[in-house]
């Protein structure tokens, strides 16, 4: 993970990071709330079904009645085309022609035996199918910051702490995460390789919280990333005070899709009033009170809980 030692990048990123290292470290917590988090995207196990299918070639020698190749001996029967001689001289003679008909009739001419073999190949198809125990990689992360107004103060300082302590633990554990702020627009940042944006990541936290709060660009690009193949598999969390209108329509059933997928959607409240009618739409909500920083420990006791349904732990 982050080796803040190393001289990656420019003295004032360096102090950033370090200064949210000193506050995750203080902040008992909310760094647990990030462990415990990540933990909610753990690795699983799952079977796969590999599908082989195979086919055994035989080959063997078979007579065929109908071809003439080699005499072996002779036998009664009505072929013509196999009659010895010295039955074929029975129709010279007329008192002996009655005999043959009859013989004919009889299937009882003395006629060559025949035998040709030839090679015939055959075969069989068969289709197995075998489960193979494999371990899904860990999942990646998609978090959203309220970057708005009312978020100034302490609740900026404990979305960014938050924040910087999922980032840390994704880095820790190699795992993607993709961070989106948002206020009345958005800033993406794709963090596939974290340890090379650095300098992106000091760049938020040194920023300052302004203007209105609107969620739904914010939601959009989520379920744009979720259909791509890097965060198809990932978890949201939303960091925000929500204050704001509600959500729009074709969100909502977009949202409901992707937890029908098993998306979990996620929400940290950092205000005592929010908008019921937004967060009612997350899988699980958490309320951190800046007056009453104890509660975050007993909503985390909650997380373990729900993780331990989902038989992640």
């Amino acid at each position: 993970y982050w080796d803040l030692s190393r001289q990656l990048w420019e003295q004032t990123s360096f102090d950033i990071l370090q200064r949210y290292h000193e506050l995750l470290e203080r902040e008992d917590a909310v760094r647990e709330l990030a462990d415990l988090l990540g933990r909610m995207r753990e690795a699983e196990i799952v079977l796969e079904e590999e599908t082989y299918e195979s086919v055994i070639v035989r080959k063997q020698w078979e007579e065929d009645r109908l071809q003439k190749s080699e005499i072996i001996g002779s036998h009664h029967s009505d072929d013509l085309s196999a009659l010895l001689s010295s039955e074929a001289s029975l129709l010279g003679d007329p008192d002996t022609e009655t005999l043959f008909l009859q013989k004919y009739a009889d299937k009882g001419l003395l006629t060559f035996r025949y035998e040709d073999r030839q090679l015939v190949e055959s075969e069989d198809q068969f289709t197995e199918v075998n489960q193979r125990v494999k371990q899904r990689e860990k999942g990646p992360f998609i978090v959203c910051v309220d970057t708005s107004d009312s978020m100034s103060g302490r609740p900026e300082q404990i979305a960014k702490v938050l924040c910087f302590g999922i980032l840390k633990m994704a880095a820790r554990e190699n795992r993607r995460a993709f961070l989106i702020n948002f206020s009345t627009g958005i800033q993406t940042l794709d963090l596939y390789n974290l340890s090379r944006s650095l300098d992106d990541i000091a760049a938020f936290l040194q920023m300052s919280f302004h203007a209105g709060t609107d969620i739904s660009l914010a939601l959009y690009e989520v379920l744009r990333q979720l259909e791509t193949e890097a965060y198809r598999d990932a978890d949201v969390l939303v960091i925000s005070d929500f204050i704001m209108y509600r959500i729009e329509g074709d969100i909502l059933e977009r949202m409901r899709e992707q937890q029908q997928r098993g998306t979990q959607f996620h929400s940290l409240i950092l205000h005592q009033d929010p908008n019921a009618e937004v967060i009612d739409r997350f899988d699980t909500n958490w309320v951190y009170d800046p007056e009453q920083p104890h509660l975050i420990r007993e909503l985390a006791g909650t997380l373990r809980v729900l993780g331990a349904r989902r038989g992640r732990f």
